[in-house]
């Protein structure tokens, strides 16, 4: 079933990117400067290195969603629930995180997050959902 949505997906992606490419040759051909030739050349590689990074960070993200439909399963709860309270959490929590990681530093933020996820990882061993839901 998940091949039709991906397809869909990449003949989408496609036709988006069909289109800026043609958009971007007549904005160059109209008299407006190119976007890369614009750009410092250091900054188009930070551009591409950030990029390589997320799409395997992407990747790891996706390669996860069958661990934890597996975990979650092992929990004896339905599955979309689960996913569920996750989703709604980062929608509740993400609007002001961003904020307070502002106010006290990306670093300590890193910090935070990485204490989190360790404690987060650790609860995902014990049999019983409820202490990874609070």
């Amino acid at each position: 079933w998940a091949v039709y949505p991906t397809l869909a997906a990449a003949g989408l992606c496609s036709l988006v990117f069909f289109l800026q490419k043609r958009l971007h040759h007549s904005e160059a051909e109209g008299g407006k400067a190119a976007d890369d030739e614009s750009r410092p050349a250091a900054f188009v590689s930070f551009q591409r290195q950030w990029m390589l990074v997320y799409l395997i960070t992407m990747l790891a993200d996706w390669l996860q969603g069958t661990h934890m439909y597996t975990l979650y399963s092992s929990y004896n709860q339905p599955v979309g629930l689960l996913f569920g309270i996750g989703f709604t959490s980062s929608a509740v929590f993400c609007t002001f995180l961003g904020l307070l990681v502002d106010k006290y530093g990306r670093r300590n933020g890193c910090i935070l997050f990485c204490v989190l996820e360790l404690i987060i990882n650790s609860l995902e061993h014990w049999d019983s959902f409820w202490p990874l839901a609070a």
